[in-house]
């Protein structure tokens, strides 16, 4: 009976680790969901410094055109 019992403690523990690494998991997820939740969207932000960018680019290819640069 000893041996019994011991297979169905180890198998209780081993059960209750499962349930404790799914539950950490579960909460992982979880948090990693609202995280992405909070993360802002900088897309107007980043299409104006593209267009910026693009004004700086043809603005220095002019330059470069220039007959003084030459």
């Amino acid at each position: 009976m000893t041996e019994t019992t011991d297979i169905e403690v180890t198998t209780a523990q081993a059960f209750e680790a499962v349930r404790h690494e799914l539950s950490l998991l579960h909460n992982a997820v979880a948090n990693l969901t609202a995280a992405r939740e909070r993360i802002p969207d900088h897309t107007a932000a980043l299409d104006g410094i593209d267009r910026s960018l693009g004004n700086v680019r043809a603005r220095l290819a002019a330059i470069e055109q220039a007959p003084a640069v030459s």
